[in-house]
């Protein structure tokens, strides 16, 4: 039977994401009872401090998408494979000079940080950086892999492994935790299972779905070509590194290893979010590459709104919810020494609120190579952000970084609505004509959460539960009311399904 890989990759990407979030919940207490605040967040600094190698992508595998639409219908079909040849070899050669340069962030881990350190956190770090590293140089090369993937939608292929990787990987922590290797075994095992699944990525190219890489007649005039689309996704992908990591660095820099575990955890709560409004839009992206070379713009405003309601909804139901009865989930997960957590997690996704249900925009304008203006205004942006995140750090420690990154993001979204308006051409009135009936609705579920969470007191998870229950019957009572017939039909058809699984 076949596969219809659209449907497949949304409901696949949920069962992954949904299942790693869980296992995440669960373990992350065992995770912090292990390791200790200290080296949970010499964990969280080391994986921030390498994360800016990544930018060694230059944001090239972003641009493969769109150069193999072009490929694709080549009459000469060695074309897509001197394109796959030519991709890994610039992928090798970044991968050689991340390889480089991250041996020379290890080199300066000592003269960086010993003010803030013990000597044992700077010998960790030295370990967890390196590995980290390796992990990033090998990841790169091998990205072309996942890429071609992508391109070819077999999605049901990579959320299945996806689902497997999050199912295994956080058991095989788990032990590696048991046996009292501490940080270092828990970086060891992400990246062996990191390395694994690249090796299966490879496996189903060549042999499933038969990829080519040709090296012959390459066409190195092809890369400035790329340069030119990819320049601007890069300081796109600098300007992540700055609202999302940077933070941690300063952290380190200025308050210890214990404000960074604070603050991770703060993040990670934030990063579930992010995560779960926008899995749906990365399924979408060959669709909207297709709609933009069939010159088809009021079909891609209305799958930009269409996506965006939906992630408007599910968006708004874990933040109001976060709102709510946040503070207590905190208490009871991570303990009493982390509920500045509670604090900064909600200014996190508050920051990033109106990015959430537009980010298929950001897809909608590299297709119609429309991205460099807002990548240089959100370079600006987060320098400043980066500048005044330092005194906020100082004097607020990890809610004043917070509170930086949330003043960068309302200039942002200030600035790209009305990008996407004139520029873009995308039919902003209309997205937030459909969206402010949602949000007007919500405030009646937020208020009751809010409500309940003042008027009880949470110390159990059984507590914690029951009030969820109540305000998830409320939100969606609510919810109901303002959907539109679409969306109804989205969510009758989910309920007719599982009804017909279980008759």
């Amino acid at each position: 039977m076949k596969i219809n890989q659209l449907k497949a990759g949304v409901l696949l990407s949920y069962i992954s994401m949904g299942t790693s979030i869980l296992i995440s919940l669960f373990y992350t207490p065992f995770l912090l009872e292990k390791l200790g605040q200290s080296e949970y967040g010499l964990y969280t600094f080391s994986n921030s401090f390498v994360s800016y190698l990544n930018l060694f992508n230059f944001g090239f595998n972003s641009a493969y998408i769109k150069f193999f639409t072009q490929y694709k219908s080549s009459p000469d079909k060695k074309d897509l494979a001197r394109l796959n040849g030519l991709y890994l070899l610039i992928f090798s050669v970044m991968g050689l000079l991340a390889l480089i340069t991250g041996m020379g962030l290890v080199l300066s881990v000592d003269s960086l940080f010993a003010e803030k350190f013990t000597p044992q956190e700077l010998y960790t770090a030295k370990i967890l950086i390196t590995m980290l590293v390796v992990n990033i140089a090998l990841s790169l090369p091998l990205s072309i892999f996942s890429s071609y993937i992508s391109a070819t939608e077999n999605f049901f292929f990579l959320k299945v492994l996806d689902l497997s990787k999050n199912i295994l990987r956080p058991l095989a922590v788990v032990v590696a935790l048991l046996f009292g290797y501490k940080s270092i075994g828990l970086v060891l095992t992400i990246v062996s299972f990191n390395i694994l699944v690249e090796i299966i990525h490879i496996v189903f190219c060549l042999g499933k779905l038969r990829m080519q890489i040709s090296f012959r007649k390459l066409n190195f005039n092809l890369i400035g070509t790329i340069s030119s689309f990819s320049l601007f996704i890069f300081l796109a992908m600098i300007v992540d590194q700055i609202n999302w990591n940077i933070d941690k660095l300063l952290l380190g820099a200025f308050c210890g290893t214990v404000a960074v575990a604070v603050y991770g955890v703060a993040s990670q709560l934030h990063g579930y979010i992010n995560q779960v409004s926008s899995t749906i839009s990365s399924v979408f992206i060959p669709r909207v590459h297709k709609l933009i070379n069939d010159n088809l713009e009021k079909e891609t405003s209305d799958l930009f709104i269409r996506v965006g309601r939906i992630q408007f909804l599910i968006y708004s139901y874990i933040f109001l919810g976060f709102v709510s009865f946040g503070e207590p989930f905190i208490h009871l997960w991570a303990g009493s020494e982390y509920k500045t957590s509670y604090y900064i997690a909600v200014i996190l996704m508050l920051s990033l609120s109106c990015a959430q249900i537009q980010n298929i925009g950001i897809e909608v304008r590299r297709a119609k190579n429309q991205h460099k203006q807002p990548a240089i205004f959100m370079v600006a942006v987060a320098l400043i952000n980066l500048i005044v995140s330092i005194p906020l750090c100082i004097k607020w420690g990890g809610i004043g970084c917070a509170l930086g990154t949330l003043f960068s993001q309302i200039c942002n979204t200030i600035y790209i609505n009305i990008y996407y308006y004139k520029v873009v051409k995308l039919d902003i009135p209309r997205f937030w004509k459909s969206i402010i009936p949602l949000v007007l609705v919500a405030l009646v579920p937020a208020s009751a959460g809010i409500l309940i969470n003042s008027a009880v007191t949470i110390s159990q998870y059984t507590h914690l539960a029951l009030y969820l229950a109540i305000y998830s019957l409320i939100y969606f009572v609510c919810m109901w009311f303002a959907m539109n017939k679409y969306e109804k039909g989205l969510v009758l058809s989910l309920f007719r399904k599982v009804l017909r699984k279980n008759a």
